[in-house]
Formats: C-alpha cells, structure tokens, sequence
C-alpha cells in the first residue's frame, strides 16, 4: 500500500500543472492579449503569436521537447514582459527553441529567455525585427541565431545579455549571438546592434564559441558590446562598411575583436584586454581584409600580440592607437601584410615587449608618424625575411623614442633584402 501512494503521489507531481496552451492560443488568436500580472506560471507546448502578447511579467513554462515555445509569422507582432523557460540546456540542434521570428518588423522586448536546449531566439526570415532589453541565458547550442537566408533589411539588436557563462567550457559551441546570411551571394544589411552584453565560459575549447558573430551583413554597426570570455569578443566576417565602436572586450582566448574578408570599417575607441592569444585580429583568410581604419584603440595585455595583421592584409589605417606590451612580445605582427600606416599612435613596451612592429615575410610600405614608442628591449621595427623578397618603404617620421635600443633590426636569408626607402633613425 506505501509502494502504490507514493508512485500516486509521484505521477500527481509530474501533471500537478495544466497544460494552458489552448486557453492561452484561444486568447491570443482572439486578439491582443495582456496576461494578468501576478498570475500563477503557466505551462505551454507551443504558442502561434497571430497578436501580441504582453505577458505582464508572469512565468510560462515549454514542456514540449521539439519546436518553438513562440512561432511569430506575422508581420508585426510583439512578444514582451514575460519570462520563458524551457526544459533544458543540454546541447540539442533538434530540440526546442523559445522564440521563433519569421515575419517583417517583428518585435521581442524586455523578456528572460533561458534553458532551452537549441535556441533561445531564431530568426529565420523577415526585415526590420526588434530585438530590445531581452535577457537570454542558459541556452545549449545558441543563445541567438539570425538567418534570414536571403537578402534583407537588418533590424535592432540592443539592450540585451546574453549569458552562457554557466555551460562547461569543455563542451560549448557557437557565439552567443549569430547574425548571418549563409551565403556571400546575398545579404542581410544594415543592422544596428548596440550596447548588448555577452558572457561565456573562459578558455573555450571550441574555436567557434566567440561572444557575437557578424557574417554577411554589411553596412552594419556593433556599438557598446561588453565581452567577457568565449573564443572572440566580436567577429566580423564577410560584411563591408562596419563600424564597431566603443565596448570592451575581456578574456577572450582567441582574439577581442577580428575583421575577416571585411574592408572599409571603421574600428572606434575600443577597449581590448587579458587576451590569450591577440587583441585585433584582421584575418587574412581568402579573401582578406582592407583599407581598415582603427582609431582611438587602447590595447593591452595580450599574451602574443596586440595587433595580428595575418598574410596578404593590406591598406589598415591606424590613427591615435595605444598599444602596451606586457610581456616579451612585439606589440605588432604584420605577417606577409603591407601598406600599414601608424599615424600619432603609442606604442608602451614597459620595458619588457621586444619590438614595437615585427615583419614577417612583408614587402613592406609601412609608416610610422607623429607618435610614441618607448620601453622596448629591441627595435622600433624588426625586418624577418625567409623568401626571396625585397622590402621597400619603412617609414618612421616625427616619433618621440624613448627606451628601446635601435630603429631597425634585420634577419634576412634565402633571397631577401632591403630595398629603398628605408628611413628609420
């Protein structure tokens, strides 16, 4: 008899809640609908947004174990005000997801959104969404994931935390927040995503667990991000004319921010620090980046380098950047890259980084004015050449040198020399 009351008691726990989901469609089919505030959390497989819904700040609950908690399909409709939680957050690319966004000018604002095992928000067509003052946590594959695989009109992104920094960072993939088409041959333009948070675990061994993706989506602006921990802070992938300004970006283990095949952007007062690897990755993956402009940059505490310009990167502009050195590294690595110009930019060794630029295999054309270098054990720039090469065109115009022993330092072999226009004191 004790056996059987407690398996009862046992199946009373699991169904002690109703399942709301026809009361809740019929009320939001019917119209725009305003929960009561306070209510008792309610329990839901799956809900069609034909209207708004304000959810008034109650707790609704996804028992279903595939699909969407929310599918909005409709052009402008509005989910707002409630907070969303989903089964779990064990990694399922086939498993529920909270919100769905299909439609034109859709907007999802001021809602917690966590512990689903896919995504917390997917948008998977439509222009113009809003997506504002969300908390998103918790999520097993994606906390939010944009791609409305055609080309189209971006929307907002701004105001919201994203935070995945609970999830093992053995086993985590993918940024917290994804905004891509899946192809070059069409894009998704002008978004402005700004004044967002991102938390992920440190030292993720997956390389693709970075804070924020950016991916065929140019004329774009990311504004504001706060990054802490991932893979990158923020990746820039594909997507000319992008302006990321402002933000900091903190214990990434890659790189803080990467441009990667993105050219004419305009990088602004980025704060960049405690990275394992580089703070400002322009990537030379085919193709590469170009004609970058970064100003008013301040990086530090790189444990290689602060500044990576990787092969066959050329024309970035750096204006009224700092770059510190922490430890015995140069401050910039320009590997196979060329027409690099330092205008009024700083460059601190603190006594203990080697050379303010290294070249690598670069045919040069590199200038540095009206700037600073000081505390570095070496040289201003160091000239290394394994290949049949001849570098023309190092620069150094107007710099206040302090504490570092030499302008120029050499190794050159199978080939490689000094061509003509080395000015360097």
């Amino acid at each position: 008899m004790k056996k059987i009351i407690l398996i009862l008691l046992a199946l009373i726990a699991v169904r002690a809640y109703a399942d709301d989901t026809a009361t809740l469609q019929a009320l939001i089919t019917a119209g725009n609908t305003t929960l009561p505030a306070g209510h008792a959390a309610y329990h839901v497989t799956g809900l069609i947004l034909s209207h708004n819904l304000n959810a008034n700040g109650d707790t609704i609950y996804c028992t279903s174990s595939t699909g969407d908690e929310f599918s909005m399909s409709t052009a402008g409709v509005k989910l707002s005000n409630g907070i969303f939680i989903g089964p779990t957050d064990a990694i399922n690319t086939s498993g529920v997801s909270g919100v769905l966004v299909n439609a034109n000018s859709d907007t999802v604002t001021n809602c917690v959104i966590k512990t689903f095992p896919n995504y917390g928000i997917v948008m998977t067509g439509g222009n113009s969404p809003v997506f504002t003052g969300n908390t998103i946590s918790d999520t097993g594959f994606i906390g939010q994931f944009v791609d409305p695989s055609a080309t189209t009109v971006g929307g907002i992104i701004s105001g919201n935390t994203y935070d995945r920094s609970m999830l093992s960072a053995s086993t985590i993939t993918q940024p917290d927040l994804i905004v891509q088409t899946t192809s070059s041959s069409y894009k998704t333009r002008g978004w402005t995503i700004s004044n967002n948070t991102f938390k992920m675990p440190s030292n993720p061994t997956d390389i693709t667990a970075a804070c924020m993706e950016l991916k065929y989506a140019p004329k774009s602006t990311v504004s504001g991000s706060t990054c802490q921990g991932g893979s990158i802070g923020v990746s820039i992938v594909g997507s000319d004319t992008v302006k990321t300004s402002g933000g900091t970006y903190t214990g990434q283990n890659l790189e803080g921010v990467e441009y990667a095949g993105s050219n004419y952007g305009n990088l602004t007062n980025l704060s960049i620090s405690s990275q394992s690897k580089y703070g400002l990755l322009f990537d030379g993956s085919s193709p590469a980046s170009h004609d970058d402009t970064v100003y008013n940059a301040s990086i530090t505490s790189c444990a290689t380098y602060p500044v990576l310009c990787a092969p066959t990167v050329a024309s970035i502009f750096f204006l009224s950047d700092k770059f510190t050195t922490t430890s015995a590294q140069d401050a910039v690595y320009l590997h196979q890259a060329t027409n690099i110009c330092f205008c009024a930019c700083q460059f601190v060794g603190g006594s203990v980084g080697t050379n303010a630029v290294l070249l690598d295999n670069s045919t040069g054309t590199v200038d540095m004015c009206c700037g600073s270098v000081s505390g570095f054990t070496s040289h201003v720039f160091f000239v290394y050449a394994s290949t049949a090469i001849t570098i023309n065109n190092i620069l150094m115009q107007n710099i206040n040198l302090s504490g570092t022993p030499t302008g120029l330092g050499q190794n050159l072999s199978g080939g490689a020399t000094l061509g003509s226009n080395i000015e360097v004191y």
